[in-house]
């Protein structure tokens, strides 16, 4: 579950029916649930009651509390009030949870940015209290989706029933809702841009047969000459956009123009 704290990592913030508090972490070693309790103890509940959400899943109460919180900055603890055979329905490792770094283009902070995952219930709206039935799918196609799974909103009219949410994402950093950027990921593999031949710490992937990835600088610079050389074109369900630069794949454009403000915004506003 993610968490917002201080470089130190002395506090957590959290939230437990739109409220808002934080939680000091007083020793080295604390688990998830020394925190729950310690929550419990501010929000009057009984710490047995409490759970923790992250994507979707609820946190095993005896994992570490920085590996709970960890590279994931600017998010609070989620809290909500399971009860005993919910907890072990509901109950997952963070192993398992759909926790692969999102880039979102976020209007607010001007930029790339750190995305999370927001699972929305259809039936009353309710947000990051909803815990997926299925796992999430895998690869870097599938990023925007529905699930199937359970609301724990008390004033959720679905009573705990099976129902659906929809999966969108936010920017870590404000909060606010961002269009995710499912060409960008992060250079975990070290792979060198086609362009430059440098070995960046995000890369812009192309969906060719050999996913031929380039730096974002050396994106932007190519949009810019795309667009000069009056190289754009008008693909089907897309609009205007421009194909990996890679002579052979002619067939592999940009999926999503929110990719266009990576140059600047004047760029796809005009």
């Amino acid at each position: 579950m993610a968490a917002r704290t201080d470089i130190q990592l002395q506090l957590v913030c959290c939230t437990y029916e739109g409220k808002k508090f934080s939680v000091p972490l007083a020793r080295a070693g604390m688990k998830t649930r020394d925190v729950i309790a310690e929550a419990a103890r501010i929000v009057n509940v009984k710490a047995n009651r409490l759970s923790v959400l992250w994507c979707g899943k609820v946190i095993d109460p005896d994992m570490p509390i920085q590996d709970a919180i960890a590279n994931r900055t600017a998010t609070d603890l989620h809290l909500v009030q399971l009860n005993v055979a919910e907890q072990q329905i509901f109950t997952g490792q963070l192993a398992s949870i759909d926790d692969e770094q999102v880039f979102v283009y976020c209007k607010e902070c001007e930029g790339l940015a750190d995305g999370k995952q927001v699972l929305i219930c259809s039936i009353c709206n309710e947000k990051n209290k909803f815990v997926r039935q299925s796992p999430a799918p895998t690869g870097m196609f599938d990023v925007e989706y529905k699930t199937d799974g359970t609301c724990l909103n008390t004033n959720c009219p679905s009573n705990k029933q099976v129902v659906s949410a929809q999966v969108t994402y936010e920017c870590k950093g404000c909060n606010n809702s961002a269009a995710v950027l499912k060409h960008v990921h992060k250079n975990i593999n070290s792979i060198c841009c086609i362009k430059c031949n440098n070995n960046r710490a995000q890369m812009f992937v192309f969906f060719c047969d050999y996913l031929h990835a380039i730096c974002l600088q050396c994106f932007s610079g190519y949009c810019q000459m795309q667009m000069n050389n009056k190289k754009f074109q008008v693909f089907d369900n897309i609009g205007f956009s421009i194909c990996c630069p890679a002579p052979s794949c002619t067939d592999s454009p940009v999926r999503d123009p929110h990719h266009f403000y990576l140059v600047n915004e004047k760029f796809v506003c005009g």
